[in-house]
């Protein structure tokens, strides 16, 4: 079985509770749920705690539901390659027409400073052309005009990835 990591071992993970809390199909109540889980997915950059909620949603999608990518989503977890791994790394990867973006979060309990590590590869003649972006958690300046949009575009890929598989679970959940 997997790691699972929790923020708040109290609360249930906020992606995965709308599918959890629907009981018949069609659960008004589950409904609204979802609807308000999307809407704030779409109105936010997540921060690297959300971030590690996603990776945690994905981790229970695969141990409750089977979830197995099979290129059939976009979004789904990683395995980091290096051999300074540890247990406080964590990877998810959003597979997009063309190109691949590598989420890589490294946390840092001791010292609250959270890294976030993003890989884009892109295909074509190149492959081997990764480009890297590094920072902590709160800590990224936007170059230019051109670098904030390619920010928002990750950030929508990410938050569009947790979307479609709220959305597919939500909507597929047996009884």
């Amino acid at each position: 079985m997997r790691r699972l990591i929790t923020i708040d071992k109290r609360k249930i993970n906020r992606f995965i509770k709308p599918i959890l809390d629907k009981s018949k199909p069609r659960d008004f109540k589950a409904n609204k749920e979802r609807k308000e889980l999307i809407k704030m997915i779409n109105h936010t950059s997540p921060s690297f705690n959300m971030m590690l909620e996603i990776h945690e949603f994905l981790a229970l999608l695969t141990d409750i539901y089977m979830y197995d990518n099979n290129e059939r989503f976009h979004l789904y977890l990683a395995v980091v390659n290096s051999k300074k791994v540890s247990d406080n790394t964590f990877a998810m990867v959003y597979k997009g027409d063309g190109f691949l973006i590598k989420f890589v979060l490294v946390a840092d309990w001791e010292s609250g400073r959270h890294q976030i590590k993003i890989e884009i590869t892109r295909g074509g003649q190149n492959k081997n052309n990764v480009e890297k972006i590094e920072f902590y958690d709160g800590e990224y300046q936007f170059r230019d005009e051109y670098d904030k949009e390619k920010m928002r575009f990750i950030i929508s890929c990410l938050m569009n990835g947790v979307v479609e598989l709220v959305n597919y679970y939500y909507e597929n959940k047996s009884f």
